[in-house]
């Protein structure tokens, strides 16, 4: 029998997302085998339950007012466990409530599995970039934290301190943390060592074969780059680079500008592939480099994109110690070598994997010198990219496989509730019961209207992600635009 595994995070689920959780947990629900599998999240009109293959709602349960066992998302996530028969919780957002994550666990006897997708566990600015401008290190003084929050969060002094006690909560009640990288999980140990133990390292994986291995093996070309950076044929070429993902500070946006700035007047063409903002492009521009926007693209494009415009080497310049980095994997998949931040997982993995080269993005003249030997030596390009093609393509259902078999392991461990003592001051099961079956009610009579299929097939275009339609909009803007359609479409549904 299938073990029914429920998908908590804090945002829909979205298979056509640049990546992030959004991208994961939909590659995990869509790419099982073993498992049925359930996604959950929280929206203006309930907290949603969804199921998939085909993917439809099941519940919108009520999220009832309060923080405390009775109401929050503790109990939604209670009702939806009972209502669903979910043998595991597999939580993706921890900060969506730890307390409440954990006594929802331990009402409804559900073995809880947590995966580290960031920085969590550790401070509630997740990315531990230390006023939200360079990666703290997690530092000994916490008053440095209480400066930092205070201006991320607007929090008080102190307030570290309880994130990091409501998280301690968590951490003794979860069964097993899916790291995907030795980085992300050492940052964690720092805080609550007891993770470690309790482990399990799973990488994340592509797509599916459309996503790989499509660089051009032009003889002309391959093996054939001279210390000057010519062809075959003897003409020079740029060496074109591709800077992939979504353009956004922690990846390094507002680092770029200086990069590139001091790599003028070497032969180089930096090809944008992402989404960013107009100001980001028209700074990059301002550089004097050479410069081509690509715009937005979908996943399973990538490699394709990348092999026409006749990419060599592939920059990811995130500032934040990433969780394991998929634009890394990606790319990869695609052929390319990579020049990465030292930082997180996207330097360990580098590092470990000799997949290319690493830099501090805080030293753009390091940064200049790097580019200038691999332009001066297309060798040392191709010899990189050769290793990469060697290396194996994990997929998104060999991801999967490894999380149906942890799955199965917990799903015949789970409690059984009805013979276990209730926690005092929390729903009883008759009242769980009842909320998941007015949740039921509430999906079926507010079915998705066709404005909202439409806001979100346009949302998950190109066309209004790419650069183009960003320079008209500023983000602030779009994003505005954005929550007036959701609150727009929301009145619409309980009409």
């Amino acid at each position: 029998m299938k073990t029914t595994v429920l998908l908590v995070s804090a945002t829909r689920p979205d298979p056509a997302a640049l990546g992030g959780v959004d991208v994961h947990v939909a590659a995990l629900a869509t790419s099982a085998r073993h498992a049925e599998v359930l996604s959950a999240y929280p929206s203006s009109s309930g907290f949603v339950v969804e199921a998939w293959n085909p993917r439809r709602p099941v519940a919108v349960v009520s999220i009832l007012p309060g923080e405390d066992a009775h109401g929050g998302v503790g109990a939604a996530i209670a009702a939806a466990l009972r209502g669903t028969r979910a043998d595991v919780l597999h939580v993706h957002s921890p900060g969506l409530g730890a307390r409440a994550i954990a006594a929802a666990s331990a009402r409804t006897g559900c073995p809880l599995v947590v995966t580290l997708h960031d920085h969590s566990l550790v401070c509630e600015n997740y990315t531990l970039l230390e006023g939200n401008v360079r990666y703290c290190g997690i530092p000994v003084d916490l008053r440095r934290c209480d400066r930092c929050l205070t201006k991320t969060y607007a929090r008080p002094a102190g307030a570290v301190q309880d994130w990091r006690a409501d998280m301690h909560v968590l951490v003794e009640r979860t069964r097993v943390f899916v790291a995907p990288s030795a980085s992300v999980l050492d940052h964690a140990a720092r805080v609550h060592p007891g993770v470690r133990e309790r482990s399990r390292r799973i990488a994340w994986g592509v797509p599916d074969a459309s996503a790989r291995r499509l660089r051009r093996r032009d003889s002309s070309r391959a093996g054939l780059m001279g210390a000057r950076g010519t062809s075959g044929r003897g003409a020079e070429t740029p060496l074109r680079i591709a800077v992939v993902g979504v353009f956004a500070t922690v990846k390094g946006a507002d680092r770029l500008p200086e990069l590139l700035s001091a790599c003028r007047g070497l032969d180089v063409e930096w090809h944008l592939f992402g989404a960013t903002e107009g100001a980001s492009q028209r700074a990059l521009h301002a550089t004097g480099a050479s410069v081509i926007a690509h715009g937005a693209y979908r996943r399973s494009e990538l490699a394709r994109r990348v092999t026409n415009a006749d990419c060599r080497v592939a920059l990811l310049p995130s500032i934040f110690p990433e969780s394991f980095s998929l634009a890394l994997s990606e790319v990869t998949a695609a052929g390319l070598p990579v020049i990465g931040t030292n930082l997180g997982a996207l330097g360990e993995r580098i590092a470990e994997g000799s997949l290319g080269w690493t830099f501090d993005p805080f030293d753009p003249t390091r940064f200049a010198s790097l580019v200038a030997g691999l332009v001066a030596d297309r060798a040392l390009v191709e010899t990189a990219a050769a290793r990469v093609d060697a290396l194996p393509v994990r997929t998104e259902s060999d991801m999967a496989a490894d999380h149906d078999a942890l799955w199965a392991s917990l799903g015949s461990a789970r409690a059984d509730s009805t013979n276990a003592s209730r926690p005092q001051d929390t729903p009883t099961d008759d009242e769980l019961d009842a909320l998941f079956a007015k949740g039921i009610r509430n999906s079926a009579a507010h079915p998705e209207s066709r404005l909202e299929k439409w806001v979100r097939a346009v949302r998950q275009s190109e066309f209004y992600r790419d650069l183009g339609l960003r320079r008209v909009l500023s983000e602030s803007t779009r994003h505005a635009v954005d929550d007036a359609i959701a609150r727009l479409a929301s009145r619409r549904r309980r009409r």
